[in-house]
């Protein structure tokens, strides 16, 4: 069953409803009827031209309305005190029957409908009736006799006749109306409320007036129609002014409107809804047939839907049409709009209304379709500017904004620079067809493996290509030989096999790194691999000035090791309620004789791929551990934490020779924490899990460190691994009051570690905001410049000599009771 089929059920069984108690009060008043002598006929025909009066007296409350307003109740109240309860009804079914067949019936208007008001009025008349004579009111059809009770008992009985034909009006009407429209109840009982509550009033007003004009002279009676028909004409005048101006208030709002909207959907959803508000139409359609555009928006019943043309309208319902006409093609498109209930067409004024916003909405149409055009060549436009030609791949002007926003995004980008081998050679002897087809060939596999790797690769011009490294700097080496490992290979160009060989530059972008700059140090690391005929160099930045070339420090590990020239800086660990020190982390420096002191970035990659990984990481363990006892021996009980490369790990030696450097040192390992990055690419190999496990069984502390600076699972690894510490990642501590997404990974890393009993300690502490933010999520501790820089183990017992921490204790309100933190505190 339809929508549409239901409600004319619904509507009929109303509708038989009201009949059923009209003709039961038909019924007893057919057998209640008193005699009439021949004046009282008069006085009979005089209360059914009352009624045939008053009901064709009516106004329809807007344009195009279900709901109207007639004059019948005030015809009803005045009876119901002048006749029998049985002649009451009589009459007013006879008055109203009367209008409904010379009017409404043959000029076209539906039998049931007509049935349905005459039944509603005869079912008024009975109640008012009846609660006229329940108050003690008995009328004659003697009016003299009628009015004999005092002016306040008439004017309290039609007081509540009154009320008792608006009860019931107001409550069958609007539910006619929503069943016969679709439109909702409640929308229909609220709208023009005011003009018939005015209306009410007017009506009980005019009863009243004739009631007293009345039981002054009797025969003044008939004064009730001419008081009928000059309020109808007042009262028309009125409601036709108001409901000129309400439409073109409409109109104008709805063609204001659509000249706001540029978006070609949201302009056709526009109109549809406005149209409809404009003329009470059951459905409104917008059609457009002109090329690349075609689509049909309809509402019906308040629904919006969308498709694609209709070969041929629905003509069973009545509807009007106008085009929408092209500036320059004719018509584009048509609006329909469907009406509802009985009506087949528009008024004069209605189709000028319509004719006007169709007009608008064709200027509206054209001006989003122009837009669209616009906006589409723009952005073919702006992607050509960004586009190589020949390969697909992004250009120079496209790398650089790719480079502008990644370092904009991320604490460390790389970019990886990456020349052809040889091509000139294959330019000269096969053509520049063939090296156009090489080209095409390198940049397929190019943009097969960055993606991969979720990095962005562009051409910048010849056969230098390029691609946007994401993820932290000491990463970038292994993605960038990864990338390389791809590109290389044969590849077949003009039936011949042609063997690609590629050289790259890697360089990542520190603090305060121009963009420029990333392109002008992986230029300078491209051409170092070329010379050294080596697949990737990474650029190193100095620290002094001076340009330290990678490869001669990776010669001179072992010479560095041997001089003792790794020294150890140790930064504080400190509870953030309580500003007291509760460890220090060691952090590498190298001091070189020439370049001075080198931070990690510069050399730490080349120790882990080097042969030297095993001596360096034992000498690392030693000063910090070495430190550990000086700052014991001072009267100072601190934990030590050490970062650990991921390939020791591999080693399963390693554990014991940690036990056994603790144990020479007589050190509590307990109090010794060893860090694994949560980007280790090994941490689902067996050996990495049987070390980790013997590490915690010697009572090692493990922490996972770096999380939210990596892609890697870290529910994985503290699902499987015996993690006793999470170490979040400074720069996601840095964004988190700028990025809801660090916001978010900080919170994730506190909640993980309270679930799962482990500590939390925040890196990049730097401010007292950070500070007092990460005290309320719940991290008990940090590390960062608020509380000190990287110092000398001596530094650190000058710090703390006096026992005062290094910083003050956050308020109460704002150092929190940490649930589940007492079991994970190191």
């Amino acid at each position: 069953m339809t929508i549409e089929t239901g409600r004319r059920q619904r509507l009929l069984a109303l509708t038989g409803l009201v009949m059923l108690c009209a003709l039961m009060a038909l019924a007893w008043a057919a057998t209640h009827l008193v005699a009439i002598t021949s004046r009282q006929d008069m006085v009979l025909l005089a209360a059914v031209a009352l009624v045939a009066i008053a009901n064709g007296c009516s106004v329809p409350l807007r344009i195009r309305t279900q709901q109207r307003v007639t004059f019948t109740p005030a015809a009803i109240v005045v009876l119901s005190v002048l006749l029998p309860p049985a002649w009451l009804i009589l009459c007013t079914g006879a008055g109203v029957a009367l209008v409904k067949a010379l009017t409404r019936y043959p000029s076209g208007g539906r039998l049931h409908k007509a049935i349905h008001n005459t039944a509603l009025q005869i079912v008024a008349a009975a109640c008012a009736a009846a609660v006229v004579g329940f108050l003690g009111i008995s009328p004659t059809l003697d009016i003299d006799t009628s009015l004999t009770q005092s002016w306040s008992e008439l004017l309290l009985a039609m007081v509540a006749a009154a009320v008792v034909v608006a009860v019931i009006e107001e409550l069958v009407t609007p539910v006619t109306v929503s069943l016969a429209t679709g439109a909702p109840w409640r929308r229909v009982i609220l709208r023009e409320l005011d003009l018939r509550l005015a209306g009410r009033v007017l009506e009980f007003v005019l009863a009243s007036l004739t009631i007293a004009v009345i039981m002054v002279e009797t025969s003044l009676i008939l004064t009730f129609p001419f008081a009928v028909l000059s309020v109808y004409l007042v009262y028309t005048h009125r409601l036709r002014l108001r409901a000129e101006r309400q439409m073109w208030t409409t109109l104008t709002d709805a063609t204001s409107s659509l000249n706001t909207l540029s978006d070609l959907g949201a302009l056709l959803y526009s109109a549809v809804r406005s149209v409809t508000a404009l003329f009470g139409a059951s459905r409104v359609e917008v059609e457009l047939w002109t090329a690349g555009w075609e689509r049909l928006v309809r509402i019906e019943h308040g629904l919006l839907s969308e498709g694609l043309p209709d070969t041929r309208p629905d003509e069973t319902a009545p509807f009007v049409s106008c085009a929408i006409e092209s500036f320059t093609d004719g018509p584009i498109g048509i609006l329909r709009v469907y009406l509802s209930g009985a009506r087949d067409q528009l008024s004069d004024r209605e189709q000028a209304a319509l004719r006007s916003f169709a007009a608008s909405l064709s200027r509206a149409v054209h001006n989003a379709i122009l837009h669209a055009d616009l906006a589409l060549v723009a952005e073919s436009h702006a992607q050509a500017a960004r586009t190589d030609p020949l390969t697909g791949l992004a250009n120079r002007v496209g790398l650089m904004r790719e480079l502008e926003e990644a370092v904009r995004g991320s604490d460390s980008p790389g970019l990886l620079l990456l020349d052809l081998n040889g091509f000139k050679k294959i330019n000269d002897t096969l053509g520049h067809t063939a090296g156009d087809h090489l080209l095409v060939g390198v940049a397929n596999r190019l943009a097969t493996a960055s993606a991969r790797v979720g990095g962005f690769a562009a051409r910048l011009g010849g056969d230098e290509f390029a691609v946007v490294l994401p993820g932290r700097g000491n990463r970038h080496q292994v993605v960038a030989e990864q990338i390389l490992f791809e590109v290389n290979g044969p590849l077949q160009v003009a039936g011949m096999q042609i063997d690609v060989r590629a050289s790259g530059g890697v360089a990542t972008a520190l603090a305060r790194t121009s963009v420029q700059a990333l392109v002008d140090d992986a230029d300078a690391a491209m051409y170092r691999a070329k010379a050294s005929k080596v697949p990737v160099v990474v650029h190193t930045p100095p620290e002094d000035g001076g340009p330290p070339r990678r490869l001669d420090l990776a010669s001179e590990i072992g010479a560095a090791l041997a001089a003792k020239s790794f020294v150890l800086r140790f930064q504080p660990i400190v509870d953030l309620a309580s500003g007291q020190v509760i460890g220090c982390e060691a952090l590498a420096r190298w001091e070189h004789p020439v370049h001075g002191l080198l931070a990690p970035e510069a050399w730490l990659n080349l120790v882990e791929q080097s042969d030297h990984l095993a001596a360096f990481t034992q000498y690392v363990l030693r000063k910090a551990l070495d430190a550990q006892r000086t700052w014991t021996e001072a009267g100072l009980d601190l934990i030590v934490s050490v970062n650990i490369s991921p390939r020791c790990l591999l080693d399963e030696g390693f554990a014991r020779t940690v036990h056994a450097l603790i144990q020479t040192r007589r050190a509590d390992p307990g109090r010794v924490v060893l860090e694994l990055s949560e980007t280790v690419p090994v941490s689902g190999l067996e050996a990495v899990d049987r070390t980790v496990t013997a590490l915690r069984a010697a009572g090692v502390r493990v922490a996972l460190d770096d999380f939210g600076a990596g892609p890697s699972s870290t529910l994985s690894v503290v699902s499987r691994l015996p993690i006793d510490e999470i170490r979040i990642h400074r720069s996601q501590v840095a964004r988190m009051g700028s990025s809801r997404a660090a916001a978010v990974v900080v919170g994730a890393a506190i909640e993980l570690g309270r679930d799962l009993s482990l500590a939390v300690v925040a890196e990049g502490v730097a401010t007292v905001e950070h500070r007092r933010v990460l005290a309320g999520l719940g991290c008990r501790y940090g590390q960062g410049t608020l509380f000190a820089d990287p110092m000398p183990s001596r530094a650190v017992i000058d710090l703390l000599s006096d026992g005062r921490g290094v910083a003050e204790p956050l308020p109460e309100a704002e150092a929190p009771a940490l649930v589940g933190e007492a079991a994970a505190a190191p």
